[in-house]
């Protein structure tokens, strides 16, 4: 196949995908840095978005390489002429003509700037290359006339520099179109493989029957290296005029490069003469044109294989197969009761009509052709619907004396029916289905592969796998990955658990993780070193500041001693995080505080006055912390119930989305935002996750009944300070200084907490919900238990009663 080659990125004049806008925000100088250093380019990619750059950053990054040229004795222009050349060729790529003006401006502002006569002349010669002759001078405009531009090019032509030689054919393109030809014949018997291909590529517009048939006679005293360049071209441009000059040269020393273009071009022809190669000494080139053919070739490729019969070769049989030619499945079945290569081939041809004939010979194939009709049986069913797949196959298995075998091809469904089913046939005894259990991709198989893991290590790293992949909430991975660690016997599968631990980040990973840092087995303790760290490091405020001290102190001694570079970096971090991650000082009442008859509720210390759920509500650094899961009942409450007061704390998100809400007026163990008086929300509703909001549920709306004005929280990780004030029926929320609520409650549904028809549908409230204990006259405050990732402090009232 032919190469393009480094120095031909430099010319070629040939559609390109624009590259994405340069997101490193940097100046033209730094731009045109960048790209000399690059230069010449390694690869066309490399080329093409140097060349963009320059042609984005036009006309200063072409003035700015234009100024550097130096008088030519010195000989350090090659790189800025190569620079210049490529962004003139970049832009006269079709699509690219928007880069033209630009380009043009700076080329025109360089001519005006020369000095030396030398680089004058290059950069009018690039300009004409754009179609803009006419060049702004100190004495005024001048037209480089057809005389001076084939002067230029005959220079560029005798400095025998392949980029040089590649301008020059262009110039001499611009000035003399189809009157060329005889020059690029020329180029063909050329060395120099840049230039040879530049001159064909400069043939685009005008490449008609009469320059094909003076190409193709001159091919005859080319090169080999040359004749390849043709066939490469007219395959490229899929010269379909030429295609049975192209198949003359099939066979002959270019047989290959010959191949390759026929595919292209395509048509009957070039198929069957390609399908004749297959099986001789060009068969992988056939091979790889015919799979890639430009158009169908499903009736050749029947014709063939009937002619041949059991004689036909390997390769053919395989493009039957590749190109899913499903109308060969009948005749590929006859061989495959005795051919191997037809057994292989089947997949790619068969379809439902085939499934019993399929589940046939895999019943009673030879072990060694097992996996491969497994393949093709699951192949048979592939393109029927999802739901389908599975009782198809489970049907073909109930006939079969060889169950197992069908146990593969049933995991291929991924189905949750497939997983019960291998579960089941696995808890009898099966190896072989636990063996396609552990196949399945169905992350409900995890559970099961779990329950068979303790005596199987496969199943245990499959189980691994599947929780990994799956979409399920990081603390239910850490669930997921604390049990498979109960259960690892391999240090190796151990440490692989400690990494995917880290990766969840929270506390429940932290105590999972710690124990290991006293590991007899020196790798293990590095592994759990750096999940400490990792862990540490992410989520500091979820771990006690104790034990946050203490694991990280066992942790730097681990890494501390291992001499690796990273290990270095990572004790670093564990000492920046310590210094920052003291605990939070005991919060007290303000002078005007204490002066109203404020009482504090949790200062930071203890959560004396506060009844429920004290184990997902715990108090660590100074900070009521939630560690309740999504979706969790566990509440919070006060230990005393209250009718009017003012109620103060303050919050703080430690992730994305949080969830929460106080409950007020509430009893226990209900719904405050239903049984109780209401719940007002507590909500990161500037997530994403949260698009489809209703506006009764952002930040401090009064759930399902007053909707709050609009807050925009501050950054994960900031506190903010709150204020409830309950007088009666009336409630005004406060956060940081805005008033977000300040409304009657009673006013807001009318009077009407429930349906007055004694229905589920209230048409007076905001939800239409019932809120039966929206009067209530007294009740608990609660924290409404819904995710982790809050921690609240400095929590006050102020009874009113």
């Amino acid at each position: 196949m032919k190469k393009i080659l480094t120095i031909i990125s430099a010319i070629l004049v040939t559609s390109v995908s624009l590259f994405a806008q340069d997101a490193r925000q940097r100046t033209v100088n730094t731009i045109v840095a960048d790209v000399l250093a690059q230069l010449p380019a390694q690869n066309y990619g490399d080329f093409t978005a140097d060349m963009e750059d320059l042609a984005k950053s036009a006309p200063q990054s072409i003035e700015m390489v234009a100024g550097m040229f130096q008088a030519p004795e010195k000989g350090a222009n090659n790189k800025l002429e190569y620079a210049i050349a490529g962004v003139v060729s970049f832009a006269n790529a079709p699509g690219n003509e928007s880069y033209r003006e630009p380009v043009s401006e700076g080329l025109k502002n360089a001519v005006s700037k020369a000095v030396d006569e030398t680089a004058r002349a290059f950069f009018q010669s690039q300009l004409a290359m754009l179609g803009s002759p006419c060049c702004a001078q100190k004495d005024g405009c001048c037209q480089l006339s057809e005389k001076d531009l084939l002067a230029e090019a005959e220079k560029l032509l005798a400095s025998g520099e392949s980029h040089k030689k590649c301008q020059a054919i262009w110039i001499l393109h611009k000035v003399r179109g189809a009157g060329n030809v005889s020059k690029v014949l020329a180029a063909l018997k050329d060395s120099d493989d840049a230039y040879r291909m530049t001159a064909l590529m400069t043939t685009e517009d005008y490449a008609d029957a009469s320059f094909y048939s003076r190409l193709t006679k001159a091919y005859k005293s080319l090169g080999t290296d040359a004749r390849d360049d043709v066939l490469y071209w007219l395959g490229e441009k899929k010269v379909g005029g030429q295609v049975a000059f192209v198949l003359g040269q099939i066979g002959g020393r270019n047989s290959a490069e010959a191949i390759a273009a026929a595919g292209k071009i395509g048509g009957d022809a070039a198929a069957d003469a390609l399908i004749a190669r297959l099986g001789t000494e060009d068969d992988c080139a056939a091979a790889a044109a015919l799979n890639s053919f430009n158009g169908d070739i499903t009736g050749n490729v029947l014709k063939a294989i009937e002619k041949a019969g059991d004689n036909a070769p390997a390769s053919l049989i395989a493009l039957a197969s590749a190109r899913h030619i499903t109308d060969a499945a009948p005749v590929i079945f006859k061989m495959a009761e005795h051919s191997k290569d037809a057994r292989a081939a089947l997949k790619g041809v068969v379809s439902s009509d085939n499934l019993s004939a399929v589940a046939a010979l895999l019943d009673k194939a030879d072990e060694a052709d097992v996996a491969t009709l497994q393949d093709a049986l699951y192949a048979c069913v592939s393109e029927e619907d999802a739901e389908d797949r599975f009782p198809m196959l489970r049907d073909e298995s109930f006939k079969a004396a060889n169950k197992s075998r069908f146990y593969l091809p049933i995991a291929y469904t991924a189905s949750d029916e497939a997983v019960a089913y291998l579960t089941g046939a696995a808890v009898e005894g099966s190896g072989d289905a636990l063996a396609a259990l552990c196949r399945i991709k169905n992350g409900n198989a995890a559970s099961a592969l779990l329950s068979f893991a303790r005596s199987n290590g496969e199943c245990l790293s499959r189980y691994i796998q599947l929780i990994s992949e799956s979409r399920m909430s990081e603390f239910r991975k850490t669930d997921a990955f604390i049990k498979a660690l109960s259960i690892a016997k391999d240090e190796k599968v151990t440490g692989a658990i400690l990494g995917k631990l880290a990766g969840t980040a929270n506390r429940e990973a932290m105590e999972a993780v710690a124990p290991y840092l006293e590991s007899a087995d020196k790798d293990l303790a590095v592994k759990a070193a750096n999940a400490v760290k990792t862990i540490g490091c992410k989520v500091p405020t979820e771990i006690p500041y104790d034990d946050l001290v203490k694991y990280f102190d066992k942790a730097m001694k681990i890494l501390s001693a291992t001499g690796d570079p990273d290990d270095g970096y990572a004790v670093d971090a564990m000492k920046s995080t310590l210094s920052a991650s003291k605990p939070y000082p005991v919060s007290e009442l303000t002078d005007e505080e204490k002066a109203a008859g404020f009482v504090m509720l949790y200062d930071g210390t203890n959560l004396d006055k506060w009844i429920g759920d004290k184990n997902t509500y715990s108090s660590m650094n100074g900070a009521i912390n939630v560690f309740a899961n999504y979706g969790g009942d566990g509440n919070l409450y006060t230990e005393k119930e209250y009718h009017n007061f003012v109620y103060r704390f303050e919050f703080c998100f430690l992730r994305p989305a949080v969830n929460n809400g106080v409950g007020v007026r509430t009893p226990m163990g209900v719904d405050a935002a239903y049984e109780g008086m209401c719940e007002v929300q507590i909500l990161d509703h500037d997530d994403p996750v949260y698009a489809d909001l209703r506006e009764y549920q952002t930040h401090g709306s009064v759930y399902g009944v007053i909707p709050a004005k609009r807050l925009k929280h501050k950054p994960v990780g900031e506190w903010s300070e709150e204020e409830i004030r309950v007088v009666d029926n009336h409630i005004t929320v406060t956060v940081n200084g805005e008033v977000l609520v300040d409304g009657d409650i009673s006013e807001a549904c009318q009077g009407h907490n429930v349906a007055p028809d004694g229905g589920d549908r209230n048409p007076y409230t905001v939800d239409h919900r019932n809120h039966p204990g929206m009067f209530n006259a007294k009740g608990h405050i609660s924290f409404c238990g819904h995710g982790r990732g809050l921690q609240f402090r400095n929590v006050r009232i102020l009874p009113l009663d």
